[in-house]
């Protein structure tokens, strides 16, 4: 299957190579979608909103059964979660993702499926109604999934996390532990630097992901 990867140019140039060696390295197909930061200014759209219109067009023109999603600072360590989390989604007709709460706002105690690595059904935006995916002063980027899902008793899945480094900040994830910078999902199988749009304070962590997997 095919994952899509959003990021504004101005992100460090060594994060995209590292995403991309990734990628090739493990064998996930990925097409990369990079946005000027200078025409977002300038038309005066975030990068958050414009995260989500484009999630929007995705699913709107997407033709295939399943679709994915991944941050250009996550990155798949094997294959096989993969394979595992799309027939989770074929078997319960639904989205899965890795669990975050959006701490800064009125909906933070409820972990939700997060497009930093996210596979999904096509269909599945058309059958909640079509949300926005836009992040507003309720919650973030495509967090409408999990609450439209939770809202009409459908299933939703979550990745927990299973550990991140003690460099940088972390953040509750309800009552259901912690995650933060560098964080490890589905059984060692996927790691998230987070904030990687903030420079590169912990670039170092994602080389260390990505040395493991050249000497495999």
């Amino acid at each position: 299957m095919l994952f899509h990867s959003f990021y504004c140019d101005n992100i460090d140039a060594r994060i995209v190579a590292l995403h991309k060696e990734a990628c090739n390295l493990v064998g996930l197909n990925v097409q990369y979608h990079a946005t000027p930061i200078a025409r977002l200014e300038q038309n005066g759209i975030s990068a958050h909103c414009a995260h989500g219109r484009w999630m929007e067009r995705l699913f709107d023109a997407q033709e295939e059964d399943l679709i994915g999603f991944i941050d250009i600072d996550c990155i798949v360590l094997c294959p096989s979660i993969v394979d595992l989390v799309e027939a989770e989604v074929g078997k319960n007709d639904t989205a899965v993702g890795v669990a975050q709460c959006a701490n800064h706002l009125p909906s933070r105690n409820i972990p939700y499926a997060a497009p930093a690595f996210m596979v999904a059904q096509q269909s599945l935006w058309d059958r909640l109604g079509r949300p926005s995916l836009v992040a507003n002063a309720e919650m973030d980027t495509a967090q409408s999934i999990t609450m439209a899902c939770l809202a009409n008793d459908m299933e939703i899945g979550l990745l927990m996390p299973e550990g991140h480094s003690p460099e940088g900040p972390s953040w509750p994830l309800a009552n259901a532990g912690s995650f933060g910078i560098g964080t490890m999902y589905g059984g060692g199988k996927i790691f998230h630097l987070f904030q990687g749009s903030k420079g590169p304070s912990y670039l170092h962590l994602l080389e260390e992901q990505v040395h493991q997997l050249r000497i495999r």
